[in-house]
């Protein structure tokens, strides 16, 4: 069920759990009991020291009519919501079956069995769907449980015209299973835009482009990666929708900015 709410679509509670998937459809490590090594050796050397944000990226997957899922990333700013891009959820404008998140590690640690969460909710804005703008693909996911995390993605908003800006991003590249980080400098933002020159590949839309703040030195997420060297950017929309969506499902209040 897709209800039209706060400027864009909120599909409730309706998509079906992990286990209506068949097993042998899940591209390892997804299968239940999974021991791929890199969940069970340590981070690759490109992710240590990225201040924990590594827990908080995960990757999600959708399962739709024509029975593929596909695999991309997505973060956490609350143990229970996760940003991503909405072409992962709604490719074609067509909402997606079933949508799943899972976490990369849990207090430093594997999720027993490479758990996979089910997502309760999904909130898509309009404008994504009635002119396709690129700036408002992205989706605000509620998890059906908290998922416990080191270190939890900050927002942060960039004024029209910044640029030249150190950043990153942490995503799932297609076909494998470990995460990369890969560097770069945001180029310039617009009020729904940013622009980076991030060498992302596919499979690393929905990760957050993570811009260095050298006047506290931290790095905070300045917008939600989903096409070549574009993200929509965090705006005060965003903020608003986010917050709507969390009140809708959740009761402590959001501290999501830096």
């Amino acid at each position: 069920m897709v209800q039209p709410v706060m400027g864009g679509q909120l599909r409730c509670k309706q998509f079906p759990p992990l286990n209506t998937i068949p097993p042998g459809n899940l591209p390892d490590p997804w299968k239940p009991g999974s021991t791929h090594p890199h969940f069970n050796n340590g981070l690759p050397s490109d992710l240590l020291g990225v201040q924990g944000y590594q827990t908080a990226t995960g990757r999600t997957a959708t399962f739709g009519q024509e029975g593929i899922i596909e695999c991309a990333t997505g973060f956490m700013i609350t143990p229970q919501i996760v940003l991503t891009a909405a072409h992962l959820i709604a490719p074609g404008q067509n909402w997606k079956n079933i949508v799943l998140f899972q976490p990369a590690f849990n207090n430093g640690h594997p999720l027993q069995h490479f758990e996979k969460v089910n997502v309760e909710a999904a909130y898509i804005p309009e404008a994504y769907f009635s002119i396709n703008n690129d700036g408002k693909d992205y989706a605000i996911l509620v998890l059906e449980k908290e998922v416990p995390s080191d270190l939890l993605f900050k927002l942060t908003r960039l004024a029209p015209g910044d640029l030249n800006i150190p950043a990153f991003a942490i995503g799932y590249p297609a076909g494998i299973a470990d995460q990369q980080r890969l560097i770069g400098s945001i180029e310039w933002a617009t009020p729904f835009r940013v622009r980076h020159d991030i060498p992302c590949v596919s499979g690393f839309s929905g990760s957050a482009i993570m811009a260095h703040q050298f006047s506290n030195n931290t790095d905070v997420a300045a917008g939600i990666h989903n096409s070549s060297k574009k993200a929509s950017v965090i705006s005060n929309a965003m903020l608003a929708e986010i917050n709507f969506v969390y009140n809708s499902f959740g009761t402590n209040p959001l501290n999501l900015f830096s």
